[in-house]
């Protein structure tokens, strides 16, 4: 049985994430174009959030096979990531040949550049390896889980004052204070001490973080704090989840957000991930049309829905046809 509230997150996360891409063209405008765009930016961290949630709501009392797991999660990770590969190269190639050069392919890849889009790929990738050791250290090391947990969330607190060059080989440490939090949030998710602390160390650590790139007169958009994650966008990520997970769940028991689109969003939401930049690159590339920043999120959005749908009902034929 698929959980509404995790749900209707996931399907808010990959929304957000359009938007974030699409005014992407925009920022020049300002306004709420640069407002959304800086604020939008809770996205990786719902996304990430959700799968490590229903690892822990999923977690049986006695260990599970783990390389059945990993070997579950890595194919479900990779081979829609190739199969996208396979389509948008070839279109890369029509649309800027110069790009397709063997570093950019080997990049590719290797999830080691390339595409601005693989960085989320290899990021799930190494958290899928962490889920299971940190199990494993909860079941039988919990200091070592407790530790872990200060450790990846020193990391962030280090990251403020030092932003190392090759950030893919070191932001699965910031990023998985995700992991952790999950673990507590299925813990006490029933007590609502734990909201309110959440949110209001969240907003703590949130301020803090301000007043330390303040004082170090560094830029305090969240893009540019992002690769890898410091402070003050996991404490942001932290405050966002929990506001939209109490959001979500409230307003699900009267109105289900699933009924509204959500839910479609969420049970494709990797497949929409890919789509969307397909959808942006042809329509930036090769149409060059001269879009609003709200048009140019509708007509994104509902070109990739509509593809979606098309993949959907093409899978549906070829498995009747078998």
């Amino acid at each position: 049985m698929r959980n509404s509230t995790i749900d209707s997150l996931r399907g808010l996360a990959i929304v957000a994430m359009i938007m974030l891409h699409t005014n992407a063209y925009f920022l020049s405008r300002g306004g709420w174009v640069s407002f959304s765009w800086n604020w939008l930016h809770f996205a990786v961290a719902l996304f990430v959030f959700c799968s490590v949630y229903l690892f822990w709501k999923k977690a049986p009392a006695q260990p599970y096979p783990v390389m059945e797991y990993i070997k579950k999660r890595v194919l479900r990770l990779l081979i829609p990531y190739y199969m996208f590969l396979l389509v948008f190269l070839p279109i890369i190639y029509l649309g800027e040949p110069q790009k397709i050069t063997p570093a950019f392919l080997w990049q590719n890849l290797t999830l080691t550049g390339g595409l601005d889009l693989n960085w989320l790929v290899a990021l799930f990738l190494c958290l899928t390896l962490l889920q299971p050791l940190l199990d494993h250290w909860r079941r039988n090391r919990p200091a070592l889980f407790h530790l872990y947990g200060i450790v990846s969330l020193s990391s962030a607190v280090a990251f403020l004052f030092y932003r190392p060059a090759h950030y893919k080989l070191i932001m699965w440490l910031p990023w998985s204070v995700l992991l952790v939090y999950a673990y507590f949030f299925v813990v006490n998710e029933k007590r609502r001490l734990w909201w309110v602390g959440s949110v209001f160390g969240g907003l703590i650590l949130v301020i803090a973080a301000y007043q330390v790139l303040i004082l170090r007169k560094a830029p305090l958009g969240m893009y540019q704090n992002k690769y890898p994650p410091n402070l003050l966008v996991i404490a942001y990520g932290l405050v966002a989840i929990t506001a939209l997970y109490i959001i979500c769940r409230t307003v699900n028991r009267c109105l289900p957000l699933n009924r509204l689109g959500l839910g479609f969003f969420s049970r494709y939401s990797y497949e929409i991930f890919f789509l969307h930049f397909l959808v942006i690159y042809i329509l930036t590339v090769f149409f060059k049309i001269a879009f609003s920043p709200l048009g140019f999120f509708v007509g994104v959005l509902a070109i990739t829905i509509a593809t979606q749908i098309g993949l959907n009902k093409l899978r549906q034929f070829l498995f009747s046809v078998n």
